[in-house]
């Protein structure tokens, strides 16, 4: 459960970093 949990907040994380990159683009 806690693996699941860590990989959601990993790929929230990149989606995040994915928006704010093309933002700066």
């Amino acid at each position: 459960m806690m693996y699941f949990y860590d990989v959601n907040k990993f790929f929230g994380l990149s989606l995040i970093i994915r928006e704010l990159e093309m933002l700066l683009l």
